[in-house]
């Protein structure tokens, strides 16, 4: 049976950007699994970014407008949450996403001292390494 032109219309486009956004937003959520403490750096890297920073939101996936807004969310920490988690990365791969992590903190206008403080939590953070969920 052919399908009906309004359940073709729910299969739309925006649907799919919907679902791809979904997937993004639980996917960055399992991975911060975080800590409490780890939420405090995120909050501190916020306030160094000039970032409104919030925790992580969940979202009811059926429900349009908690995924959009879960969405800005995410897309308005997106900095923030990069800069978090360089501190998790290998030496290697923190020599490789050096130049990214610069240019956020000049768009950022991060101090030379925020810099430095922010040094000193992926130092922690590469020491203590992610969670077993944040790590799948």
């Amino acid at each position: 049976m052919e399908k009906s032109v309004r359940q073709r219309s729910l299969q739309s486009p925006s649907t799919s950007i919907l679902s791809s956004s979904s997937m993004i937003c639980t996917l960055i959520i399992s991975g911060l699994q975080i800590k409490e403490k780890q939420m405090m750096y995120l909050k501190e890297i916020c306030r160094y970014l000039n970032i409104p920073g919030s925790n992580p939101q969940r979202f009811v996936p059926h429900r349009c407008l908690s995924t959009y807004d879960v969405s800005i969310s995410t897309h308005r920490m997106l900095p923030a949450y990069k800069v978090l988690y360089y501190g998790f990365l290998s030496n290697d791969d923190q020599e490789l996403y050096k130049d990214p992590l610069e240019h956020i903190y000049k768009e950022h206008h991060v101090s030379k001292k925020a810099q430095a403080r922010i040094k000193s939590l992926h130092e922690d953070l590469n020491r203590k390494g992610m969670t077993q969920q944040g790590k799948n």
